[in-house]
């Protein structure tokens, strides 16, 4: 099994993923050859630094049996959607972290599952106001990422479409 992050080591997004995969594998006493690797792309993405990657992982897993990938957040996810075919032909991929998710990014031949993350402002906000009921005021905070920008988006559909009234 390959998990292939985004990012880098020592990451919590990154370093939590792991933690859970080698837990319920280690749970469930399986004994999994687990090959981890780390894109490190809040530091290096460029066209240039995606080519030297796919070389060097095309080089380091040419004579690995891997039976799955798993991949988490966006660069890691859209990286396989580039070069699956040449990286890992016929391998089944799971993704997780991959925001704003659109199944039909996937080409049609690929074998594909998916956690995503997708949050229901709506319902979170009508959950926060049938908690807090008292409410009077109520504001949102986004975090600011170039690695993600579709975060931004989030914002403008809630705050132009969702205004309850916070008092009950």
């Amino acid at each position: 099994m390959l998990i292939l992050h985004s990012y880098h080591k020592g990451h919590s997004w990154n370093d939590k993923i792991s933690q859970g995969i080698e837990s319920v594998l280690n749970q469930r006493g399986q004994n999994t050859e687990l090959f981890f690797e780390f894109m490190d792309t809040k530091r290096n993405y460029d066209d240039h630094y995606l080519e030297n990657l796919t070389q060097l992982l095309t080089h380091k897993y040419r004579d690995k049996t891997i039976d799955v990938v798993i991949s988490s957040d966006d660069h890691a996810f859209n990286f396989l959607i580039d070069h699956s075919a040449t990286l890992f032909p016929g391998i089944p991929i799971a993704l997780c972290g991959v925001n704003n998710f659109n199944k039909s990014s996937i080409p049609p031949d690929k074998q594909y599952t998916d956690v995503i993350e997708s949050p229901d402002l709506k319902k979170t906000i009508e959950l926060a106001m049938q908690l807090h009921p008292k409410t009077k005021k109520y504001s949102g905070c986004w975090e600011s990422l170039t690695i993600s920008p579709s975060k931004k988006r989030w914002k403008r559909p809630w705050k132009k479409n969702y205004h309850p009234d916070p008092t009950p």
